[in-house]
């Protein structure tokens, strides 16, 4: 053991000294390749620090307008005092000479990037095992402070910069093409609600969804309703974050909504007879064979949200991500206010979703505004908490029952009404759906399920 410790303390970390020399080398040649070393690289990605003090003075020089050459590098490196640690005329002789192209900077930066990279995951590594062995915190909270700095590392190494639209303009002309010959309105995850996917084309992958509205009008029915339909209709891989209900009680909504089995029913053991028992079997069935994921955890934080998210998708895949509901994601860190934290959340959710490349339905609830107008019926502005919502989002889907309000007066019993009240890439729009309370479900309103 003593010598393993030992031949670790000496271990050299990780570096590549000819891939530094001619990034060095391409950035002293051309002025696009100064301009492109500095976009991909910092200093401290460098691991010899004559080579970390010549970036730094092509960096000072580039900011300055400054022509850069071996004459302005010289006289740079020896107004800062570091002219001889460098190794003189003759080292940066040297570095000049290394390449004759700037044409592999690109390549040669990458192989710099990744042996920083490897430097501090080991030095992250090695701040992970001193807060183990040094610290009486929870091992929880010392996991998440683990996959937030490993996070920091990966996030940090990510530079990117513009691209040109020559380069954008082929495979965005490749993906609608192949959207045309699918000879489909849905090219995304489809609802199973016709109008709603007429007017979406279906959940896109990279879109933060919201569904909103006050307590008891169905926003979580209308959220498990799609991911029912995703994962055993269409095998879409579906993760979901329950922060209120546990996951029985979710399973037995979607055995409910699929099964025609009232969840009263299901709870208390009357009229269960033997065909509602068969139904609930044959969708048991169903629901076991799809590929739903739920994490019932109510204390989780974005940051967990985040690292299990992507663990899933990395060890089963991931075609629809659902939250539940976005009001009850505990901060990360302490705030000012609520709103700041709704804000931070709300952007978290879109760049993860960005990130992972699939859709993010996050459930809302909505302020008391509605309850202070005539018509009861919820706007945008309503969204609880926080403006940021409603800028962050991709789609805003708010949902009004008149029954709820009005109950045997109501001119619709039944009906729900789901308004698209914010559609980035396409129209708004409202629709009727039918709402089976009973069965937590909502039906097209020709009167065929969801399914």
């Amino acid at each position: 053991n003593r010598t393993t410790i030992n031949q670790d303390s000496v271990r050299v970390p990780p570096h590549d000294m000819n891939a530094e020399g001619a990034v060095l080398s391409a950035m002293l040649l051309e002025e696009w390749a100064t301009a492109r070393g500095l976009e991909l690289l910092r200093e401290d990605y460098f691991y010899k620090s004559a080579h970390r003090y010549i970036f730094r003075a092509i960096q000072e020089l580039f900011n300055k307008n400054i022509e850069i050459d071996l004459i302005t590098i010289i006289d740079e490196l020896k107004k800062k005092d570091v002219f001889e640690k460098i190794g003189g005329t003759a080292y940066l002789t040297d570095i000049q000479d290394i390449v004759s192209s700037s044409a592999n900077l690109e390549t040669h930066a990458q192989l710099v990037i990744e042996k920083a990279t490897l430097r501090s995951l080991i030095h992250t590594a090695s701040s992970i095992i001193e807060e183990c062995y040094g610290t009486g915190q929870d091992s929880k909270e010392i996991v998440e402070h683990a996959e937030k700095k490993i996070f920091n590392v990966t996030q940090s190494m990510i530079k990117e910069g513009f691209e040109r639209a020559f380069d954008i303009v082929s495979p965005t002309i490749k993906k609608i093409d192949e959207i045309a010959k699918r000879k489909t309105k849905i090219v995304g995850v489809a609802t199973g609600f016709n109008e709603l996917d007429r007017i979406t084309g279906g959940f896109q992958p990279g879109q933060f969804i919201v569904v909103a509205a006050r307590p008891s009008m169905g926003k979580t029915a209308l959220a498990l309703n799609i991911a029912h339909h995703a994962a055993v209709f269409q095998d879409k891989r579906v993760g979901i974050f329950s922060l209120e209900m546990d996951k029985e009680t979710l399973i037995m909504r979607m055995l409910s909504s699929g099964s025609d089995v009232s969840l009263h029913s299901m709870l208390h053991g009357y009229g269960m007879d033997k065909d509602k028992i068969m139904n609930l079997t044959r969708h048991a069935d169903k629901i076991a064979e799809a590929p739903i994921f739920i994490d019932d955890r109510g204390s989780n934080t974005m940051n967990d949200i985040r690292s299990k998210a992507r663990r899933l998708k990395f060890e089963e895949g991931l075609d629809l991500l659902i939250i539940d509901y976005m009001q009850l994601l505990l901060p990360v860190a302490s705030r000012q206010s609520r709103q700041q934290e709704i804000s931070e959340i709300s952007r978290s959710i879109k760049i993860l979703a960005k990130e992972l490349e699939v859709p993010i339905i996050a459930v809302s609830q909505l302020s008391r505004g509605p309850e202070t107008r005539q018509d009861k019926i919820p706007q945008l502005a309503d969204l609880r908490e926080s403006g940021a919502i409603e800028q962050d989002a991709d789609l805003v889907l708010l949902i009004f029952r008149e029954e709820y309000y009005k109950k045997e007066e109501a001119e619709n019993p039944g009906i729900a009404i789901i308004d698209v009240a914010k559609n980035r890439n396409g129209p708004q729009g409202r629709m009727n759906l039918k709402f089976v309370g009973p069965y937590t479900r909502f039906e097209n309103i020709d009167n065929q399920s969801f399914a």
